[in-house]
């Protein structure tokens, strides 16, 4: 799995810096990257894996020495059998290394360790889902401007024709029905060309608002 994804980002990398041109001043990358960087879901990962190695770090402690100290003081007066008062003072610095345990903290150790790994496999599943949807919103914006070159040259074509059969028509050439047949392809190839724009506009809209569309899941986009 994790050679398909290499695969992709190559493959989209290289179309991207061959063919592409600049998205309102975002590479593909710079959008991959604030995605990353400033997804909620993500970073929420991301910090519970650093709390995983100091749980590592916690349950690695029992096998260092420890070392307790405490001081107390206070006030003694006291009438049995002579009445007298004094103030005890003490302090004390303990020791102490675990020898043994029956392997009790080693197997928590480990345990702690794989949750850290466990982690880690989230944290990259998210940040490879939320790149492939990065992806996904990026070049579909590309392509509704691929979509729209193509449509404001159909509609060239079909503005030449249109003047071409009217010509033909006011001279007797062409049949009337010619010409009408022109002016309804001519009104659907604009028609077309709004529908691309209006694509553009969506498409620019989910690539401004990236963060906001990845708090959903994928799929949804």
């Amino acid at each position: 799995m994790k050679n398909n994804l290499k695969d992709v980002f190559i493959f989209v990398l290289v179309f991207f810096l061959v063919g592409a041109a600049d998205v309102r001043g975002e590479t593909l990358q710079d959008a991959v990257k604030s995605v990353l960087q400033n997804n909620p879901d993500i970073t929420s990962v991301a910090y519970n894996r650093l709390a995983r190695d100091q749980e590592v770090r916690q349950a690695m402690a029992d096998f260092l020495p420890k070392i307790d100290s405490s001081l107390s003081t206070g006030y003694v007066n006291q009438n049995n059998p002579f009445r007298e008062h004094f103030r005890p003072e003490q302090a004390n610095v303990r020791l102490t290394q675990n020898l043994f345990r029956g392997g009790a903290t080693l197997s928590e150790t480990n345990r702690q360790k794989s949750r850290v790994i466990s982690q880690a496999y989230l944290l990259q599943g998210a940040s490879e889902n939320n790149a492939l949807l990065a992806c996904k919103v990026y070049l579909n914006y590309l392509r509704a401007l691929e979509q729209d070159a193509l449509a404001k040259e159909n509609l060239l074509v079909h503005e030449r024709f249109h003047d071409q059969i009217k010509l033909r028509s006011q001279a007797g050439v062409d049949r009337g029905v010619d010409f009408e047949q022109i002016k309804a392809r001519w009104a659907l190839a604009e028609a077309n060309l709004v529908v691309t724009q209006a694509n553009i506009e969506e498409c620019t809209d989910r690539l401004s608002g990236c963060n906001r569309l990845f708090t959903c899941k994928p799929g949804q986009a």
